[in-house]
């Protein structure tokens, strides 16, 4: 047993597209980096990925993809290491895998999934294009749109960059849970996607890697829904807590979304929330 040396929590929300354009950009928000001390087998370590888990990732979400050649590839390589390359025929766009032989040596480049490749490649200094950064472990992929904005509203673009999102968290070991629970008068769900894993530098020291996202909603199911006024809610999240002062929308819903630490999830997880509207007063808890 090896203890943790650097604990690094996370926040994912790779349920916004955060893309930037003419830069390499991540999908997600800020990040929060702790040093607590934790017990760790190296046997849990994470697997480093290989380009063939890449793609078999890819085709689980039905993503087609043809190898597809570049004039310059040293115009397109990221920390000395060039990448491989593919296109989708339909959204005419690009996806670029670079596999690096450790974690340690993908952050060198990209430190974590919440901060862009620390210098964009020539290649990708492109007018009018959009390029999004994903690391997976030991990998990172980029998607590349080199006309993006002349089709910035194209469909068949997005979905191809959705299928990679969703390859992004099979390969990071991602995984969902639904909170529910309701009270006399009100009702809410939160669904999560989380990953954590461990890796070791070259050192032998341990290090913890998680990200999550939440969306959910509180919403109104008693009487007269047109007569609530102000609400005042408080979701409980152990770690910390939201909560907010608003009305309702027109389906009597209130939007719930948190960008909160990637830590590990245990399996009696749940969230106490408290609800106040026209001098009333409700509690109940979300658990799977």
């Amino acid at each position: 047993m090896k203890r943790l040396a650097g604990t690094l929590f996370l926040v994912l929300a790779l349920l916004m597209v955060g893309c930037g354009s003419e830069q390499s950009s991540n999908l997600l928000g800020s990040n929060q980096e702790q040093t607590d001390k934790v017990e760790q087998s190296e046997d849990d370590l994470a697997s480093l990925l290989t380009l063939e888990q890449v793609l078999g990732a890819f085709a689980r979400e039905e993503l087609t993809l043809d190898r597809s050649a570049i004039d310059d590839p040293n115009a397109f390589a990221i920390g000395g290491l060039e990448p491989q390359v593919f296109a989708n025929k339909g959204a005419e766009v690009r996806v670029f895998v670079y596999v690096f032989p450790t974690i340690e040596d993908r952050k060198k480049v990209v430190s974590h999934p919440l901060t862009p490749v620390l210098r964009l490649p020539r290649g990708f200094q492109r007018q009018g294009s959009l390029s999004c950064t994903l690391p997976a472990k030991n990998t990172l992929i980029v998607y590349f749109d080199p006309d993006y904005g002349q089709t910035a509203q194209d469909k068949s673009k997005q979905l191809v960059l959705n299928r990679i999102k969703e390859a992004f968290w099979q390969l990071n070991g991602g995984k969902r849970v639904v909170l529910r629970g309701q009270s006399t008068n009100w009702e809410g769900e939160v669904q999560i996607r989380h990953f954590t894993y461990f890796w070791q530098d070259s050192r032998g020291r341990l290090y913890h890697e998680g990200y999550s996202a939440e969306e959910g909603y509180l919403r109104y199911t008693g009487k007269n829904p047109e007569e609530v006024g102000i609400v005042t809610y408080q979701v409980n999240r152990g770690s910390g807590s939201s909560d907010g002062r608003t009305k309702l929308n027109r389906d009597g819903t209130i939007p719930l979304s948190h960008r909160g630490n990637g830590v590990p999830f245990t399996e009696d997880l749940s969230y106490p929330v408290t609800v106040e509207w026209n001098g009333q007063k409700e509690t109940f808890v979300l658990s799977g």
